[in-house]
């Protein structure tokens, strides 16, 4: 709900604060769930402006969720308005939001923010909510794939991806620019045909098989990284942010001044170097239930 005590805490250095001292200006959109607030139902203590983003446009502070469709398929009622909450920075704007046009007016403010200091260094995050359930597509997109509505929100996902692509490319920066494309889990094999695939891979999000915890991740820099070009190593998110520092000319263990889990992945993907990692141990709480070398 609105009133949580529970939240990314704010002493943990986040990727914008590490790039803080190199002069990278940073900023956010989308799929936040790291909570809202701490002492009263509207302090907003642990929204994103707090974690050293610049700009934060509109946000998802408890992310997407069944509770939050407007179509009345898995909650009759209708959407839960204590769980389903549109930020504009640290302004609630809507509860419960919608869904029409709202990855739209997303990428719009992504655009923006590219535009405005494509001469400088920054860091943006788009956190897409697709293709989380409720998947709820935009007009423009509903009802047009043969995968049904998971479909649609694939296709309003690239579309979205597609925009800001091509934003980076009109200004000019497409060589001076790293994306990075992941995803943080594998497919919700539970809802059935409003999930996705794991293809060849056993199990899906909650597992610790590998459709659960592998996923395809795409890095795209024209003049840097060989387009079509593969990289059968095993990485982890945690090690995007010490990657992003070293690119930004530092040392992300000794700028934050603790041991890091991460690795940065810049010889890896720039250099032909070797994995970052031996193993990758995978914990729920403190059990270890996975390890893949």
């Amino acid at each position: 709900s609105r009133f949580s005590t529970r939240g990314l805490p704010l002493d943990e250095v986040t990727i914008p604060e590490a790039l803080r001292s190199s002069g990278y200006t940073s900023g956010f959109v989308g799929k936040w769930n790291l909570g809202i607030n701490r002492a009263n139902n509207g302090d907003g203590y642990y929204l994103p402006d707090n974690h050293g983003f610049d700009f934060v446009g509109l946000n998802l502070p408890l992310g997407n969720s069944l509770m939050c469709e407007e179509v009345f398929f898995h909650y009759p009622e209708g959407p839960v308005p204590n769980n389903c909450f549109l930020y504009n920075n640290s302004t609630l704007i809507q509860q419960p939001f919608r869904h029409e046009n709202l990855t739209l007016k997303m990428v719009q403010q992504c655009k923006d923010f590219l535009t405005a200091h494509q001469n400088g260094p920054f860091f943006f995050m788009f956190a897409f909510y697709q293709t989380h359930t409720a998947l709820q597509p935009s007009s423009q997109f509903a009802n047009r794939s043969a995968r049904g509505v998971y479909g649609d929100a694939v296709n309003e996902l690239a579309q979205g991806v597609k925009d800001v692509l091509d934003h980076v490319e009109n200004l000019g920066i497409a060589e001076e620019t790293l994306v990075v494309f992941t995803s943080d889990n594998g497919p919700s094999l539970k809802e059935c045909t409003e999930g996705g695939d794991p293809g060849l891979f056993s199990g899906g999000k909650g597992t610790f098989w590998e459709g659960g915890i592998r996923v395809p991740t795409i890095v795209r820099m024209p003049g840097y990284i060989e387009p079509g070009s593969y990289i059968n190593t095993p990485a982890t998110l945690m090690d995007l942010l010490p990657t992003f520092v070293e690119l930004a000319g530092g040392d992300a263990s000794a700028d934050i001044g603790q041991v890091l889990d991460g690795r940065s992945l810049v010889d890896t993907l720039f250099r032909g170097g070797r994995a970052a990692h031996d193993n990758l141990f995978f914990f729920c709480g403190e059990h270890l239930f996975a390890v893949r070398r």
